[in-house]
C-alpha cells in the first residue's frame, strides 16, 4: 500500500542485521525516515478504512429506509410459526417493541376467529412455495384490533424452510365497507319511514279497525319477507358451506377418536349437535323467507333451554348472572326446535345487551304453568292449558314509546352495525305461528320482562341422540365437485372411508373435461350447485348429454337457486341441501346406485 514489496523486504533485512550484529546499526536519520514511511502507510490504511465505514453507513441508512421505514410490515416466520425477523412497521402493527417479538409465535397476536385461517395459509405457503394471500385481524398488545392483508411465500435457504411475509393495513378499506353498510342501513331506514308514512295515510282513509289491522299485518309480513329473504339469500350458501365443513370434519374426528375417550367423544358430540342446530336455523330462515310453514313436533323446553344457555354463556359478559327456574308439570309444546331456540336466543341476547350499560346484572329464565282463567286469558288465545316462558333482565329498561314499536321489523335501539331490528319481529312471528302470545313489561332503570304463553301439548319422549344405525358402504368410482377445497377434502376422505374411489375437483370446467375424457368410468357424480364458470345444474345437463344414465347428486346451500323440480328436469337423481352429514351422503349414493345397477368394472 504505497511501497513495492521488495522495498519492504529491504527495510526488514536492515532491521534484522542490526539485531544480529552483522552490520553496524542505522543512524538516527535513517530510523526517522523509516518511521515517516510507516506513518504515511498507516494514514493511507486509515483513510481506506474510513471510506469503507462510510460505505457501510450509507448501505445501513438505505436498508433502514427501504426495510424498516417501509409502509408495509415485513416479517420472516419459521416452520413453527415463530417470528425470526421483522421491520419497525410490522412491530408497530403489533404494538410491541421489535426485540421483544423475536422467536414469539405470530399466532399469539391474532384474533381467535382468524387462527384457523392463518394456520391454513402458512401450511399452504410451505407446501406450494407460491404466493398466498389472506385477511387477518391482529390483536395488538394494547387490546386494539387492526385488520391486515397477509401476503406470504415459502422459501428454502440452506435447506431450511422459512416464510417471507408482508402485512398491509386494510383498515381504510374496512371502514369504507362499514360506511357502505351504514349507507345501506340508512337507505333501509328511509324506505321504512316512507312505508310508515304510506301506512298512516292509508289508516286515515280506513275507519274500521278490522280493515286497518289487516293492512298492518300485510305490511308487516311484506317487510319481514323482504328482510329475511335478503338475509337468507346473502348468507345461506356460504354459511351452509362452513357448517358442512364443521359437520364433516367433526364426524371424521369421531371416527378417528380412540375408543373409550369419553371426554373427547362428548366434546365432538357437542360440536356436532351445535352444527346441526345451526343447519336447522339456516333452513328455518330460508323456509320463513318463502312464507312456508315449519313442521312442528312435541318438544320439551327444558333440555332446549339448558343447551341454549350453555351456548349463550360464552357470548354474554361474565358480569351477567344467569338463573334458570323450571316449575311445571309438563314442559312439552308443539313447536319447531330450531324456531324455539331462535326465540330463546333472541330474547336472552337482547337482555344481555340491555345489561351492558349497567355493568352486568341478573338474567332470569322461568318456565311454569300459566294457570290462566277465562278472565286472565290474553286476547286472541283459545282456552286451554298454557306454559309460561319468561325472560327477565335487570338492565336499563324501555320507554313506553319504544315498547309500542318493539316488535316492528327493522326497529332497533342499538347503534348502527350492532343490530338489524329483526330479532323481536321474527320472535313475534314464531310465537304467533304456534298459537301463542308474547307480552313485554318494562320499567326504565329497573329492567324488562318478556312473557310468552305457549299451548301445552301431550308429553312425548324426546331424544337428541344421533342415529346409530349402520351407515351404508359401497364400491365404485365417484366424481366429487365443489369449489370449496375444504369440502372437496372432506368428500374425498369420507367417500373413501365408505369404500368408494374418488376423484375430487374444485373447478366445474375441469370436472367436465375429466368426465368427457372417459364418461364410462364414473359410477356417480356429486356436485355443488353454486360454482363459478359452470353451475351444478349446467354441469349436470352437460354430463347427461354425454351419458344419459349417469347418476348425478346435486348439493346446494341455498335451495331457492336450484329447486328439486329444476334438478329433476336436468336429469339429476338426488337433490341434497347443505350442510351434509356423512349418513345423508352415504344413503343418497346408495339410493342412486341401487336404481342404476352395480358399479361398472
Amino acid at each position: 500500500m504505497g511501497f513495492k514489496q521488495d522495498t519492504l523486504w529491504e527495510e526488514a533485512e536492515k532491521t534484522l542485521s542490526v539485531r544480529t550484529g552483522k552490520e553496524p546499526p542505522l543512524d538516527a536519520g535513517s530510523l526517522t525516515h523509516q518511521l515517516e514511511v510507516h506513518q504515511i502507510e498507516l494514514e493511507m490504511q486509515n483513510e481506506e478504512l474510513r471510506a469503507s465505514q462510510l460505505e457501510i453507513e450509507k448501505s445501513r441508512e438505505k436498508y433502514f429506509e427501504l426495510y424498516d421505514l417501509a409502509p408495509v410490515g415485513y416479517l420472516t416466520l419459521s416452520e413453527k410459526g415463530l417470528i425470526t425477523e421483522l421491520n419497525l412497521t410490522a412491530a408497530g402493527f403489533l404494538g410491541v417493541e421489535r426485540k421483544s417479538l423475536i422467536n414469539r409465535p405470530f399466532s399469539r397476536f391474532l384474533d381467535r376467529d382468524f387462527q384457523d385461517t392463518f394456520y391454513l395459509h402458512i401450511r399452504e405457503a410451505f407446501r406450494s412455495f407460491t404466493k398466498q394471500t389472506c385477511e387477518l385481524a391482529l390483536k395488538r398488545h394494547d387490546g386494539a384490533a387492526i385488520h391486515v392483508q397477509l401476503d406470504s411465500v415459502g422459501v428454502s435457504i440452506n435447506g431450511q424452510n422459512i416464510v417471507r411475509a408482508a402485512l398491509t393495513d386494510i383498515n381504510e378499506r374496512m371502514r369504507a365497507e362499514k360506511a357502505l353498510k351504514t349507507a345501506h342501513e340508512e337507505l333501509e331506514q328511509r324506505v321504512q319511514e316512507r312505508t310508515a308514512d304510506l301506512k298512516e295515510a292509508h289508516d286515515r282513509l280506513k275507519a274500521e279497525v278490522a280493515t286497518r289491522e289487516e293492512m298492518e299485518e300485510r305490511l308487516r309480513q311484506s317487510e319481514k319477507m323482504e328482510a329475511v329473504g335478503t338475509l337468507a339469500g346473502g348468507i345461506a350458501h356460504d354459511f351452509n358451506n362452513m357448517l358442512a365443513a364443521v359437520i364433516g370434519f367433526t364426524e371424521m374426528a369421531i371416527d378417528d377418536s380412540e375408543p373409550g375417550n369419553s371426554a373427547v367423544a362428548r366434546a365432538h358430540d357437542h360440536v356436532l349437535k351445535a352444527a346441526f342446530r345451526g343447519r336447522d336455523l339456516v333452513n328455518q330462515i330460508l323456509a320463513f323467507s318463502r312464507k312456508s310453514y315449519p313442521d312442528v313436533v312435541p318438544l320439551q323446553l327444558t333440555p332446549l333451554i339448558k343447551e341454549t344457555v350453555k351456548l349463550l354463556r360464552a357470548s354474554l359478559p361474565s358480569t351477567v348472572e344467569i338463573d334458570v327456574k323450571i316449575k311445571t308439570t309438563s314442559d312439552t309444546v308443539l313447536a319447531d326446535p330450531s324456531q324455539m331456540q331462535q326465540v330463546i336466543m333472541n330474547l336472552c341476547t337482547n337482555a344481555g345487551f340491555a345489561m351492558r350499560a349497567t355493568g352486568g346484572g341478573r338474567l332470569t329464565i322461568t318456565v311454569r304453568d300459566a294457570g290462566l282463567s277465562h278472565s286472565t286469558l290474553p286476547a286472541g288465545l283459545e282456552p286451554g292449558p298454557y306454559l309460561l316462558f319468561s325472560v327477565k333482565d335487570t338492565g336499563t329498561g324501555l320507554k313506553s314509546e319504544v315498547i309500542k314499536r318493539i316488535f316492528d321489523p327493522f326497529f332497533t335501539t342499538k347503534e348502527p352495525g350492532q343490530g338489524t331490528g329483526m330479532g323481536l319481529a321474527v320472535t313475534y312471528g314464531i310465537v304467533k305461528s304456534i298459537h301463542g302470545d308474547i307480552t313485554v313489561r318494562s320499567v326504565p332503570g329497573k329492567g324488562t320482562t318478556f312473557k310468552i304463553f305457549i299451548p301445552q301439548a301431550e308429553p312425548a319422549v324426546q331424544s337428541d341422540e344421533i342415529a346409530l344405525d349402520e351407515i351404508p358402504h359401497g364400491t365404485g368410482l365417484i366424481l366429487f365437485v365443489d369449489d370449496d377445497e375444504a369440502l372437496v377434502e372432506w368428500g374425498r376422505t369420507t367417500l373413501r372411508r365408505l369404500g368408494y374411489k374418488v376423484v375430487g375437483v374444485t373447478d366445474s370446467l375441469d370436472a367436465l373435461r375429466i368426465f368427457m375424457d372417459n364418461p364410462g368410468k364414473f359410477d356417480v357424480v356429486i356436485t355443488d350447485h353454486t360454482m363459478p364458470a359452470l353451475t351444478g345444474l349446467d354441469l349436470a345437463k352437460e354430463l347427461v348429454k354425454v351419458r344419459p344414465d349417469i347418476p348425478v347428486i346435486l348439493c346446494t346451500g341455498y335451495s331457492e337457486t336450484a329447486s328439486p323440480e329444476m334438478a329433476t328436469e336436468a336429469g339429476i337423481k338426488e337433490f341434497l341441501l347443505k350442510p351434509l352429514a356423512k349418513r345423508d351422503l352415504a344413503e343418497a349414493i346408495r339410493r342412486v346406485l341401487d336404481k342404476n345397477g352395480p358399479p361398472r368394472e
